[in-house]
């Protein structure tokens, strides 16, 4: 878990419509493990056809790492604008979601001494439409309302890896690039609470998961070059909301 930060901005244009612009972001996910092998049982702690010591049996090291960012500008269009306690809506618009990730494996072998470090950087630029349903339900100061959007981008990717060995011969270092643009698809689910504190002011809590396929993944290079990917992300918001 990790901390991010959200804004959405809606102008209405008429009772029946509206602009939303959205954006949120976050920043260095990380996480990491050091794990130890045993020499002598032949222990193999890592395999890829990257690695070049074709043995890490003493120590394995690795660091994973990513940062996420959506922007996404939508068109609503309102129904039920009799009732004031239901309301349905349905919306179309244009998405851009953005993900880097960085995977570093740092390995040892007993009997060489060699010590070899391989890292593998990916980035994806998700760009597409997307088409969404929201239903809300209100009550006194209350407001519960439940959204699902899919889509379907364009994702323009890139890997990049490198590899070095020290404390050994027989190795040359290398630095290895390889990009391209493929189909992806994305989907939302919330869950939003509303309060209304003023006339003005709503308290907001919040729940958002979202899976992604089509996502060239730093993990998934370590066989061969590979777009193929999906990843999934949820959490919780907590904010406030301004009307005038």
């Amino acid at each position: 878990m990790e901390p991010g930060i959200r804004f959405q901005l809606i102008g209405r244009v008429t009772d029946q419509m509206a602009i939303e612009a959205t954006c949120w972001g976050l920043q260095d996910w990380s996480v990491g493990r050091a794990i130890y092998g045993d020499p002598t049982g032949e222990t193999v702690l890592a395999h890829s056809t990257w690695l070049q010591m074709p043995d890490i049996d003493d120590s394995l090291g690795y660091t994973y790492g990513s940062r996420v960012a959506n922007v996404e500008l939508n068109q609503r269009f309102k129904l039920y604008t009799f009732d004031p306690y239901r309301a349905f809506s349905w919306l179309w618009g244009v998405r851009y979601f953005y993900l880097s990730d960085d995977l570093t494996l740092s390995g040892s072998d007993q009997y060489t001494g060699g010590h070899e470090i391989l890292n593998w950087q990916t980035k994806n630029n998700l760009i597409g439409m997307q088409l969404g349903l929201q239903w809300a339900w209100g009550w006194d100061r209350f407001q519960l309302s439940t959204e699902a959007k899919i889509g379907l981008f364009a994702n323009i990717y890139s890997q990049h890896g490198t590899d070095s060995v020290s404390g050994t011969v027989g190795y040359e270092p290398f630095d290895a690039s390889h990009g391209g643009t493929d189909l992806a698809a994305l989907f939302e689910l919330s869950v939003l609470l509303r309060y209304r504190i003023t006339s003005c002011v709503w308290l907001r809590a919040g729940y958002q998961c979202y899976g992604v396929t089509g996502l060239a993944l730093s993990p998934r290079q370590l066989a061969d070059y590979d777009a193929g990917g999906s990843m999934g992300l949820d959490g919780l918001s907590l904010g406030l909301e301004m009307t005038r």
